[in-house]
């Protein structure tokens, strides 16, 4: 079926279609443009909070504990080894044993790991206590 227009009332109601469908368009442009703008503020503040929440937090924590370190000497007890030592004077989970039982033996100029009793040691350990 062919549309005929008839003189200027067929143009005239095409023009109006084309306005309409052309105020459609630009209404779905300013819609995904609006949308774009959205996300990437969203993007970008979610990561600022991000950023700066973990940093604030690690400043937070960093601030309420601040640690002391120490040296104190100690007798060595039959049965006792460097690895027990250096989990009796680690820092709760932030110590590595091994790291401390190399730390041991730098800082008391052990040629092994070999200790016996009634020998005297250096011993580095931290606290949260000031003295």
């Amino acid at each position: 079926m062919d549309v005929i227009y008839q003189g200027n009332m067929g143009f005239d109601s095409y023009k109006r279609e084309q306005r309409f469908f052309n105020r459609r368009r630009s209404e779905r442009t300013r819609l995904f443009k609006k949308m774009v703008l959205f996300t990437v503020t969203l993007v970008i503040v979610l990561g600022a909070l991000i950023f700066f929440g973990n940093s604030v937090k690690d400043r937070a924590m960093a601030s309420e504990e601040q640690v002391y370190e120490y040296y104190t000497s100690v007798t060595i007890m039959p049965g006792d080894t460097l690895w027990s030592i250096a989990d009796k004077y680690s820092y709760g989970s932030l110590d590595d044993i091994d790291v401390r039982v190399e730390e041991l033996v730098e800082l008391n100029n052990l040629g092994s790991t070999d200790i016996h009793a009634g020998e005297k040691i250096v011993v580095k350990y931290y606290s949260p206590e000031k003295l």
